[in-house]
């Protein structure tokens, strides 16, 4: 596997989707290793596209990147985690529109 993957098609995801991925990354982030609470490694990449497919929603309709990172914050989302998100969401964004 290599570090050139791009997304090239991202879907914006319903808000239970969104919740359900912003809760796993918390709990990543947080330390907590219940059996069933933090994503593996399958799981935590789906949550990842889940958030950049949010966020590519939000910059697609017109938002900033600050925006985008401020949204993801008062949804539950730890700064510097939505910070990474909405970094990729505008490399997808501008591949897109490329």
């Amino acid at each position: 596997m290599n570090g050139n993957h791009q997304v090239e098609h991202v879907v914006e995801p319903d808000d239970s989707e969104l919740q359900l991925a912003i809760r796993a990354f918390s709990l990543q982030e947080g330390g907590v290793q219940a059996p069933q609470a933090a994503p593996g490694g399958a799981d935590s990449m789906q949550h990842f596209l889940v958030l950049i497919g949010h966020a590519s929603a939000r910059l697609n309709s017109g938002a900033l990147a600050d925006d985008a990172i401020a949204d993801l914050v008062r949804r539950g989302l730890d700064r510097d985690t939505a910070q990474v998100v909405v970094d990729k969401a505008v490399d997808v964004v501008a591949s897109n529109r490329a």
